[in-house]
C-alpha cells in the first residue's frame, strides 16, 4: 500500500502472546496483541493513528499538530 504515507513513531511490531491460563480454562488457544508495548506515552491505535497524521502534517510544513479523542481514550 505505497499510496498510504506514514511516519514510524511506534516500536513495531509488538508481540503476540499466548494467554496460557485462559487458554487452558477455555480449552482453546487464546492470544493477545501487546500494543501496550508500542512505546512512547501513547500506545495501541492512538500512536498508529498519529503515524499518518504526523506524516501528513510534516508533508504540509505544519508547525503544530492538534488532535483530539474521546474522554476515556487517554488521547
Amino acid at each position: 500500500m505505497d499510496f498510504i504515507k506514514s511516519i514510524s513513531l511506534a516500536n513495531l511490531p509488538t508481540k503476540i502472546e499466548k494467554l496460557e491460563q485462559l487458554s487452558k480454562e477455555l480449552n482453546h488457544d487464546i492470544y493477545i496483541k501487546r500494543d501496550d508495548q508500542t512505546g512512547l506515552e501513547l500506545s495501541g491505535n492512538k500512536i498508529r493513528k498519529l503515524e499518518f497524521a504526523v506524516k501528513e502534517a510534516l508533508d504540509k510544513g505544519c508547525d503544530y499538530l492538534i488532535t483530539c479523542g474521546g474522554i476515556q481514550s487517554n488521547h
